[in-house]
Formats: C-alpha cells, sequence, structure tokens
C-alpha cells in the first residue's frame, strides 16, 4: 500500500497546551471528563434562533441558549446555504440577522436543518452551554474515550508508547492530542527484533496513528506503517504503510467502532506490519539482484522480476529509504525502463526517487 502524506502535519506542532498530553492517564482524565459533560438533545428547526452575543452568535433552541463552537457555527450555516467563513467575519448583529432570514426561508422550502438532527451539547459549570456539533440520524458517534479503551490501551499493552515529540529528542512532548472536535494518538515501538533492516544500516521503526472526531471532523481511522524518522510536528518520513483503515461515523449493523476493531483482527492486528515487513524484505532482496549483478550473471527472468520489484518499491515512495545512494542510480535508470512498458504510472515516481537520491518521502 502506497504511503500517504496525511498522517500527520504542521497543525500539530501549533495546538494550544491544552490540547496536547505527556501520558495516556492525563489524556484519559481529559477525555473521561469530556464525557461525563456531554449530552444530547433533539432539534426541532421551527425552535432555532440566532441571536447576537457579546463574544459571537448565540443560538436559541427551545428557550435554551446555547453557545456554537467554530465547529458547530460552520455545520448550521452550511446547512442553511451561508458560507460559514462570510459568517464569522460578520458583527453578531447582522450574523444573526443573516442566520434567521435563512433559517425561515429553509422551514419554507423544506431544506436546512433537519428535523431529525441531534445536537452534541457541552454542560459547563463556568459558563453557558456549548453546541459541539449537529448531525442526521444517520450519524453514529464514537467516543474518544471508547477508542482509548478499546483500540489505543490493547495496543499499548504490546509495549508500545506514545511517540515523542521527535525521533530525537526523547525527552519532549507526547504525541497525544485531544480537543472538542478530534483525537490523534501516534504510537511507536522500539522493541528489539521488531525494526525492518535496510541497506543503509538504519532499520526502520513501526508506528500506528490512531485518529477520530466525536463531531464528525473525520472518520474513525487507524494506520500501521513502517518509517525512518519523524519531526516535531509528527511528519513521518520514509514511511511504508502496512495497514490502513477507515471507518466512516455511519449506522450500521455494528458501530463505527466495533467495525473497525473487526477490521483490525481479521488483518491480524499487529501481525500484520510483521508480515508487511516480511514482504519488503522478500521485494528488497529482488531488486538488490539487479542492482548489484552483471548483466551476464542474470537470466533474463531473475532481471525481469528484480527490476519489477524495484518499480514495486517506486511505486510504493520506498526506493529512496531502502537502497543505498549508489545502487539506486543504477538500479532506478533499469527499473525505469521496465516501469515505462508495463508500469507506466510508475515512471514519474521513479524519476523523482532518482533526483531525490536517498531522501525520503514525507508519509
Amino acid at each position: 500500500m502506497n504511503a500517504r502524506p496525511s498522517l500527520s502535519g504542521a497543525r500539530w506542532g501549533h495546538r494550544p497546551p491544552d490540547q496536547r498530553f505527556d501520558t495516556v492517564p492525563v489524556l484519559r482524565e481529559a477525555l473521561t471528563a469530556r464525557r461525563a459533560s456531554a449530552s444530547t438533545r433533539a432539534l426541532d428547526p421551527a425552535s432555532v434562533r440566532a441571536l447576537p452575543g457579546t463574544e459571537g452568535i448565540v443560538l436559541d433552541v427551545d428557550g435554551e441558549h446555547l453557545v456554537p463552537s467554530a465547529f458547530a457555527a460552520a455545520q448550521i450555516s452550511s446547512a442553511v446555504g451561508l458560507p460559514a467563513k462570510a459568517v464569522r467575519v460578520l458583527s453578531p448583529e447582522l450574523g444573526a440577522a443573516a442566520l434567521n432570514e435563512r433559517f425561515e426561508r429553509s422551514l419554507t422550502e423544506g431544506r436546512g436543518l433537519r428535523a431529525d438532527a441531534t445536537l452534541l451539547v457541552e454542560e459547563r459549570r463556568d459558563g453557558p452551554t456549548r453546541l459541539r456539533s449537529v448531525q442526521s440520524s444517520a450519524y453514529s458517534r464514537t467516543w474518544d474515550l471508547d477508542v482509548l479503551d478499546q483500540l489505543v490501551e490493547p495496543i499499548l499493552a504490546e509495549g508500545w508508547v506514545p511517540a515523542a515529540a521527535s525521533v530525537h529528542r526523547p525527552d519532549t512532548d507526547r504525541a497525544l492530542f485531544s480537543s472538542d472536535r478530534d483525537l490523534f494518538c501516534f504510537l511507536v515501538c522500539d522493541a528489539p527484533g521488531h525494526e525492518l533492516p535496510t541497506p543503509h544500516g538504519r532499520p526502520l521503526r513501526r508506528g500506528i496513528v490512531i485518529r477520530n472526531s466525536e463531531v464528525g471532523g473525520i472518520s474513525l481511522q487507524l494506520r500501521a506503517f513502517w518509517f525512518d524518522s519523524f519531526c516535531t510536528n509528527h511528519m513521518v518520513f520514509g514511511g511504508s504503510m502496512a495497514v490502513e483503515l477507515v471507518e466512516p461515523h455511519r449506522v450500521g449493523k455494528a458501530p463505527p467502532l466495533q467495525r473497525l476493531l473487526d477490521r483490525w483482527h481479521a488483518v491480524g492486528g499487529l501481525r500484520a506490519l510483521e508480515r508487511s515487513r516480511i514482504e519488503e524484505e522478500r521485494i528488497i532482496r529482488r531488486a538488490m539482484q539487479v542492482i548489484v549483478a552483471r548483466p551476464s550473471d542474470r537470466p533474463r527472468q531473475v532481471e525481469d522480476d528484480a527490476v519489477e520489484a524495484v518499480a514495486t518499491l517506486a511505486r510504493r515512495a520506498r526506493v529512496a529509504t531502502l537502497l543505498p545512494r549508489t545502487l539506486l542510480r543504477a538500479g532506478v535508470r533499469r527499473a525505469r525502463v521496465y516501469a515505462a512498458a508495463r508500469h507506466p504510472e510508475a515512471t514519474r515516481t521513479l524519476h523523482e526517487q532518482e533526483a531525490m537520491h536517498i531522501r525520503g518521502p514525507g508519509l
């Protein structure tokens, strides 16, 4: 499976301190408190009005005043056909007037907020009740606390730990993030005997990223991969995806978390990483045959198989990480000929990898 650049990014480096967690127990405490303060309300679209507040727009829902989060405000604006960014820059008075006009029009036209919608609210002791999100009856919520209990904790029990802020700075903040809209856990395993050897001598490590959103901002996700390094923004470099599971928050025969757990167990869980390691080593050995051997020493079938292996690694964006520079140049030149004939989509990747030499791509 191809490595993808979406596992993490610079946004994690800019999260405020109250969204960063150094240990799993501290994260658990925050998720438990958030879960305890959360409740749901049925929505009657005819009972919704927007009011100007001192710090922004307040929603009057059947007589109860709710302060929408940025995510909820964007949902409501989009539901009635207003650009969320445009509403945010308006004064509270103009923004409330624009929303109320759209609320009335949507009732007349039968569009906008749905009668089967559910509100997720947060009761706060030190302020007004907060509206976190609006979902339809087709949405199946997955609580971050359940993800921590049923998915993250069992992996930690196998010797995994939250990643540090950098592979070269193990004493810094851990890669555990949570807010009212998302959860991000980056786990690594440095147990001896589980690395993926490479010709340049620096073995690849195992990593898992788990993400979720209680408000529907993203799907429930689990990605297991091999990687070379990562930076303080948790951007992973030299990565090779082994398992990629994504479950939308849709109502089904089983909840999204159970569906993802079933799929995780079906592929073998952590054992899937070991199987991918064996497959990578096999491909590397085949690729090295054509790179190292002289033309007179290679049967045609061996050369075809080995060059195909180089092309396969290129399609996975892995050549630059796994092969030394001198061997890479020779192998890529031969592999491009093969790729152009049998795998045209890999030709551009091979060219990019040759230009990059040994610089690893981001995951």
